[in-house]
Protein backbone atom coordinates (compact mmCIF):
# COMPACT_ATOMS: atom_id res chain seq x y z
CA UNK A 1 0.00 0.00 0.00
CA UNK A 2 1.41 3.50 -1.11
CA UNK A 3 2.00 5.56 1.98
CA UNK A 4 -0.61 8.14 0.52
CA UNK A 5 -2.90 6.15 0.71
CA UNK A 6 -4.93 6.33 3.86
CA UNK A 7 -4.48 10.28 3.71
CA UNK A 8 -6.04 10.61 0.50
CA UNK A 9 -8.96 8.21 1.45
CA UNK A 10 -9.92 10.09 4.18
CA UNK A 11 -9.24 13.47 2.96
CA UNK A 12 -12.06 11.90 0.49
CA UNK A 13 -14.30 10.57 2.46
CA UNK A 14 -14.43 14.30 4.27
CA UNK A 15 -14.65 15.77 0.91
CA UNK A 16 -18.21 13.85 0.22
CA UNK A 17 -19.64 13.90 4.04
CA UNK A 18 -19.66 10.68 5.33
CA UNK A 19 -16.63 11.10 8.35
CA UNK A 20 -15.45 14.20 10.14
CA UNK A 21 -12.13 15.52 11.80
CA UNK A 22 -13.02 15.59 15.90
CA UNK A 23 -9.33 16.24 16.82
CA UNK A 24 -6.22 17.05 14.59
CA UNK A 25 -3.15 15.01 15.15
CA UNK A 26 -0.75 16.22 17.16
CA UNK A 27 3.26 15.22 17.85
CA UNK A 28 5.58 16.17 19.72
CA UNK A 29 8.91 15.36 22.01
CA UNK A 30 7.02 13.87 24.49
CA UNK A 31 3.43 13.26 23.49
CA UNK A 32 1.54 12.01 20.12
CA UNK A 33 -1.68 12.50 19.45
CA UNK A 34 -3.62 10.76 16.41
CA UNK A 35 -6.64 12.39 14.56
CA UNK A 36 -9.71 11.37 15.58
CA UNK A 37 -12.83 11.01 13.24
CA UNK A 38 -16.73 10.64 13.39
CA UNK A 39 -19.56 9.05 11.04
CA UNK A 40 -21.49 11.48 10.38
CA UNK A 41 -24.97 9.33 10.36
CA UNK A 42 -24.26 8.34 13.38
CA UNK A 43 -24.16 11.02 16.97
CA UNK A 44 -20.73 11.81 18.52
CA UNK A 45 -20.21 10.09 21.61
CA UNK A 46 -17.06 11.81 22.34
CA UNK A 47 -18.44 15.33 21.30
CA UNK A 48 -22.42 15.20 21.69
CA UNK A 49 -22.56 16.94 18.47
CA UNK A 50 -25.55 15.47 16.23
CA UNK A 51 -25.22 13.55 13.42
CA UNK A 52 -24.93 15.84 10.35
CA UNK A 53 -25.84 13.90 7.47
CA UNK A 54 -23.36 15.61 5.39
CA UNK A 55 -22.93 12.98 2.95
CA UNK A 56 -26.71 13.58 1.74
CA UNK A 57 -25.59 17.28 0.94
CA UNK A 58 -22.90 16.84 -1.23
CA UNK A 59 -23.64 16.18 -5.38
CA UNK A 60 -20.89 14.43 -7.65
CA UNK A 61 -19.26 16.62 -10.13
CA UNK A 62 -16.92 16.68 -12.64
CA UNK A 63 -13.84 17.19 -10.94
CA UNK A 64 -13.24 14.57 -7.73
CA UNK A 65 -11.30 17.19 -6.27
CA UNK A 66 -14.42 19.81 -6.07
CA UNK A 67 -17.02 19.95 -2.87
CA UNK A 68 -20.10 20.43 -4.23
CA UNK A 69 -22.64 20.83 -0.87
CA UNK A 70 -26.21 21.89 -1.33
CA UNK A 71 -27.33 23.87 1.85
CA UNK A 72 -26.04 26.78 3.91
CA UNK A 73 -22.64 25.02 4.90
CA UNK A 74 -21.19 24.73 1.61
CA UNK A 75 -17.59 24.86 1.94
CA UNK A 76 -16.87 21.25 3.75
CA UNK A 77 -18.07 19.34 6.75
CA UNK A 78 -17.20 20.99 9.95
CA UNK A 79 -14.54 19.87 11.95
CA UNK A 80 -14.75 20.27 16.18
CA UNK A 81 -11.79 20.44 18.36
CA UNK A 82 -12.35 17.27 21.26
CA UNK A 83 -9.81 17.97 24.40
CA UNK A 84 -6.45 16.64 23.71
CA UNK A 85 -5.04 13.01 25.26
CA UNK A 86 -2.09 11.80 25.43
CA UNK A 87 -1.36 8.24 23.87
CA UNK A 88 2.14 6.73 24.67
Amino acid sequence: MAPNTVSAALRRLIEVGFIERTREASFGCKMRLAAEYRLTWIKCDKTGKAESNGFKRWRSGASENSNKFTGSDAAEPSVSALEGRAYG
